[in-house]
């Protein structure tokens, strides 16, 4: 009775948080303290801490509590012989709770404001369906499945359960369970600006025939100006690369028109926010214990873990720096792996990028390229093998000379 007089007054406190940045730390700490007590077997709560809700913003705890959250706290006090599977909690980006002078300032609205951004928000709807499109097809994501599947499959679990040894039966049922379960992918909770400033992106595309690249795309009219020395790698004897035969049939060329704005948003917000992206989400299940399969001993210490991750890479990737400036300030600097990637975000960049350049009319751009651009940097991101140092330097230098020539080109006219 103790127990459920708490899940109402927690229950009463979550209802009434504001969906922002407030920290909500002594609510959450009574979360994980009622699942902890003895009220609650343990042994059934799969992929929960109270680690989870503590610290944690009133958004976070909201949004999480909405979402399976509040099933998954009550429905032990009233099923307790059952299996009961944590919904994720996400996490949320708030202006408010950043240290002076962080970069995802530039792209944040105040988590407690009415008003924010139409572009940024539609912006963050694009990108969330193109990171569960490329989660789904790593197999970090699982679709919707209809009812009766998940029914049968959960079945078949039980039925593979019983075939192992009693003491193992629970943790088999668990782990089958466990895997059928729908997970999305999703970006971190945050009120989204849309990018503005320049995105520069430099390096090397492509492997044995490639292209050393400077590429500037202004975010706000799509105004593109590229700058590209191609080649392709001349093998010596021994199958090292000529790299003064490599450089000798190299050509320099130049493109300038405008990109779709729509795409470059996309882009440009992942790049901000790609080190929280993405977000593996998984909602709130449970499953009664099957006859055959019964519950532990208290305090065994039997405990539920999680599976791992796989990673894979292959000789013909490269890495694409990237930055995003205001006039002469870089706001923003990364990097991301070309041409695919066993990195969600990282592929989400790819296939954007790829998807802008496709729809590239030559032309006059929108906006011209302004003066105070820097254009030098180092390409980087190429094997030793491939490219030395000072081919990469070489390579850079003729660049930044087609594009001093590029800032004559005079925006279209209105």
């Amino acid at each position: 009775m103790a127990a459920k007089n708490e899940f109402q007054a927690i229950d009463k406190l979550v209802s009434g948080l504001s969906k922002d940045g407030s920290p909500a730390d002594p609510i959450g700490k009574r979360v994980g303290a009622l699942a902890q007590s003895p009220c609650y077997r343990q042994e059934l709560m799969w992929n929960f801490s109270s680690a989870d809700v503590m610290p944690v913003t009133a958004w976070a705890l909201s949004d999480w509590w909405e979402n399976g959250g509040r099933d998954f706290v009550l429905e032990p006090l009233e099923h307790a012989n059952a299996i009961h599977f944590a919904p994720t909690v996400r996490s949320a980006l708030v202006t408010e709770n950043l240290p002076a002078g962080h970069a995802l300032a530039n792209i944040l609205c105040a988590s407690s404001g009415s008003e924010c951004d139409p572009l940024g928000k539609g912006a963050a709807v694009g990108l969330t369906h193109d990171v569960q499109r490329v989660a789904l097809l790593r197999g970090s994501a699982t679709p919707q499945r209809l009812d009766t599947q998940v029914t049968d499959r959960k079945n078949d679990c039980i039925r593979e359960a019983l075939k192992k040894p009693e003491s193992g039966r629970l943790l088999a049922l668990g782990g089958c369970v466990d895997a059928l379960r729908l997970t999305t992918a999703e970006l971190p909770l945050g009120r989204f600006k849309s990018p503005v400033g320049w995105l520069i992106m430099r390096g090397r595309r492509g492997h044995y025939s490639f292209c050393d690249e400077v590429r500037v795309y202004h975010l706000e009219t799509g105004s593109a100006f590229v700058a590209s020395r191609c080649s392709g790698l001349v093998l010596a004897n021994n199958g090292s690369v000529d790299q003064a035969a490599t450089a000798a049939q190299s050509a320099v060329r130049t493109q300038v028109g405008n990109l779709p704005v729509e795409v470059l948003r996309r882009l440009a917000l992942l790049m901000w926010i790609k080190d929280n992206v993405p977000q593996t989400i998984q909602e709130y299940d449970k499953l009664p214990l099957p006859e055959g399969i019964a519950l532990p001993e208290p305090d065994s210490g039997m405990s539920f873990g999680t599976g791992g991750f796989s990673t894979w890479a292959h000789s013909g990737q490269t890495r694409i720096s990237y930055e995003i400036v205001d006039g002469t300030s870089p706001l923003l600097k990364g990097k991301f792996v070309w041409p695919d990637s066993a990195d969600v975000a990282d592929q989400v960049m790819d296939d954007l990028v790829v998807t802008a350049e496709a729809s590239l009319v030559e032309g006059c751009p929108k906006t011209a390229l302004p003066k105070n651009i820097p254009m030098v940097g180092t390409l980087g991101g190429v094997s030793s093998i491939d490219a030395t140092p000072a081919a990469l330097q070489a390579a850079g230098d003729e660049l930044a000379a087609a594009f001093a020539k590029m800032r004559s080109v005079k925006a279209c006219k209105k």
